[in-house]
């Protein structure tokens, strides 16, 4: 959902991992933010 936010225009999204860096991590490699 992520991706398909940003292929279509949105300039950014606020994802709440709790403090958890394996997953803040993953969603922006997943994302090719990284």
């Amino acid at each position: 959902q992520i991706r398909d936010l940003i292929d279509n225009g949105v300039k950014g999204v606020h994802i709440n991992t709790m403090n958890r860096v394996d997953a803040t991590y993953s969603i922006l490699k997943n994302i090719g933010r990284l």
